[in-house]
């Protein structure tokens, strides 16, 4: 037995270390998706908390997750009945996680730490996987790199996932420069944007399983990022896309809302 869900992703760009004004931007994009009918969206990996990717370094951004920012998307999900799944760095006593919080519509938060992380040291990991129940949707999170490894797959596969999602921190980037991107670099940079979204439609027709992809769009410090994050239906096929974006004027906060097939 099947039957349909409307679901959401949303991309934008993290300011680092402005955890309240990413929260709020993310808020605003979920109540805009409710009103559309999602029940869910799917933000960016580390999207509250951002980093830059030139210094690679987002320690420094962390915040427990009691933090006011986590608390502006508990209530926005409360008041417009969608789950909202968003990525942060979390703070605690042994060191710093990358997670995904979820903030579910009855005011109660779950969350999902990342399986793999930077070589920094007081990084942790978190290799075992939690479903998340959103009313008929079984969600599983799979971060980022956590994608490279089959056993986390597995992990959320035997847990009955029937949705995936796949936050990411960017898959493909362009550069601060003002000017515009030769055709060459142009065209390498829309390949390489479009090639998350192959491999999330291939992974979605292995598992016979819907797969939501976020990435970030716009500025983040110094660096300008794509987006390029899209809605897959279980048998591999695109349902909502928002394609990557090599040219600076056009990078701005958007959703997508469409419906899946997910299994009862």
């Amino acid at each position: 037995m099947a039957r349909q869900v409307r679901v959401a992703v949303g991309q934008l760009a993290p300011a680092p270390g402005q955890p309240v004004k990413n929260a709020k931007i993310a808020a605003e994009l979920a109540a805009a998706a409710a009103e559309m009918g999602a029940t869910f969206i799917l933000l960016p990996e580390m999207v509250i908390t951002g980093y830059d990717h030139g210094r690679f370094d987002a320690r420094p951004t962390a915040v427990p997750l009691d933090h006011p920012a986590v608390g502006i998307l508990r209530k926005a999900a409360k008041r417009h009945k969608i789950a909202i799944c968003a990525g942060l760095v979390e703070k605690v006593s042994e060191g710093r996680y990358i997670n995904q919080v979820v903030a579910l519509p009855n005011g109660k938060l779950a969350f999902q730490r990342k399986g793999c992380a930077p070589s920094q040291p007081g990084w942790l990991v978190d290799t075992e996987r939690t479903i998340i129940k959103v009313g008929p949707l079984r969600v599983g999170i799979i971060i980022c790199a956590d994608s490279g490894y089959p056993v986390l797959f597995r992990k959320v596969m035997r847990q009955g996932a029937n949705l995936i999602c796949h936050p990411s921190a960017g898959a493909g980037w362009w550069t601060s420069e003002k000017k515009r991107p030769n055709k060459t670099k142009l065209t390498e940079d829309a390949v390489l944007n479009f090639h998350c979204l192959r491999r999330a439609q291939a992974k979605a027709r292995e598992l016979t399983v819907a797969y939501l992809v976020s990435n970030p769009v716009g500025r983040s410090s110094t660096i300008w990022w794509p987006g390029n994050s899209g809605i897959i239906d279980r048998d591999g096929n695109i349902r909502a896309w928002l394609p990557g974006e090599v040219y600076i004027e056009r990078m701005r906060p958007a959703f997508v809302v469409a419906d899946v097939t997910i299994a009862r």
